[in-house]
């Protein structure tokens, strides 16, 4: 279900771009200013992702379902824990019960790089996503503070999700 994007993997890195953009325009649309998506979406390019991956700044997976492209996910090690910094399905895959295979696969993931937990941050003024989370097993453990660039902060809560290393 996930797929690991190499570096110089152009097809999957131009799907994941697509799928990222669709995320970030209905994520950030409604928390930032038109003008500010261009700066957001600048560092969502070819190059910046193939050298993230190459420096293991980042990892970035597609999600796929029976040779289609359905979501994408990227992750970093982030203080001990497997940070999920984006993770994303097209509407019309959200509610056909791919989360559990994809958690399932993330803690793969975590147990293979012998990190104790995942973590996602989410923003404070999102009322419905903190229950998904939690249906997915995750706790709420702090809060942080993000800069978006021309002085726009958000606010999210950290929840982690602990992974029994083997």
């Amino acid at each position: 279900m996930l797929i690991q994007i190499k570096p110089k993997d152009e097809i999957r890195i131009e799907s994941y771009i697509k799928l990222s953009n669709l995320f970030l325009r209905e994520f950030y649309m409604n928390i930032v200013s038109y003008d500010l998506m261009p700066d957001i979406l600048y560092f969502n390019n070819p190059e910046t992702i193939s050298r993230e991956i190459k420096e293991k700044v980042f990892m970035y997976y597609i999600i796929r379902h029976e040779s289609q492209d359905i979501g994408e996910v990227s992750l970093k090690i982030v203080e001990g824990m497997l940070n999920i910094s984006q993770i994303f399905l097209l509407k019309r895959f959200r509610k056909l019960h791919f989360t559990n295979k994809i958690i399932e696969e993330l803690k793969n993931i975590a147990q293979e790089n012998s990190l104790e937990a995942l973590r996602i941050t989410l923003p404070e003024e999102n009322k419905k996503l903190p229950n998904i989370v939690k249906k997915w097993g995750f706790q709420k453990n702090g809060a942080i503070a993000r800069y978006l660039g021309d002085m726009v902060y958000i606010f999210e809560d950290v929840y982690t999700l602990g992974v029994h290393v083997k």
